[in-house]
Parts: structure tokens; sequence; C-alpha cells
């Protein structure tokens, strides 16, 4: 795979999991659409500093954006929050919803100490 297409697929997965439109998502990282829109198709061909810009908007490692691989610690991350969610699905419906409240007072709580 070439730098574009890991680059182009990290953006992707970085933008679907944004739950944002492409005009929002490029308004929040500070570039126009079209180029957003190119280098999540695998084309285009960013600067240095272009690349360093959108790690920096999307708080990941420059070298992570251009290989498609997440630091070893967000790697972690993602594969228990993925166990987590397996666990949870199989629970009844009323354990799944007080574990979804939970979660929300969670990310609540974590808001507030990010601010």
């Amino acid at each position: 795979m070439s730098i574009q297409d890991n680059m182009a697929d990290m953006l992707r997965a970085k933008r679907k999991l944004s739950g944002q439109s492409i005009e929002e998502w490029a308004e929040e990282l500070g570039i126009a659409q079209s180029t957003l829109q190119e280098y999540m198709k695998g084309n285009g061909n960013p600067t240095v500093k272009m690349v360093e810009h959108l790690a920096d908007k999307l708080g990941i490692d420059p070298i992570a954006l251009m290989s498609g691989n997440m630091e070893p610690e967000q790697r972690q991350t993602v594969l228990l929050l993925l166990d987590t969610i397996q666990a949870v699905s199989v629970l009844p419906k009323s354990k799944r919803l007080r574990f979804a409240e939970l979660f929300l007072e969670l990310t609540q709580l974590w808001e507030e100490n990010i601010e």
C-alpha cells in the first residue's frame, strides 16, 4: 500500500468515528473540503507540513497517519473497547441500557476533566 492509501484509510476511519459530514470535518481540520476528499480517496500529494497539520488536528503521530497504523497504546485501547462492546452486546436489554447510561456519565466526567 502507498502512503496516500494508508493516509486515506486512516482519514476515512477517523471521519467515521467523528460522525461529521465532510463539510463539518474539513472545517474542523482547517482544510478545503475538496482537498480532504482527495486525500480520503488516496489522491493528492500532501506536503510534510500538511501531514503534520492533519496529524496534530487528529491527535495522532504523523507517522501513524502516513502508515495507517495506530500507536501501540491506541491499538490496545481500541482492542479493549471492541472486547467490551462484544461482551456488552450479549447482556440483556436492561443491562445494556444501564451500561450505556454509565458510559455516558463516564464520558461526561472525562470531558469535564479535559476542559
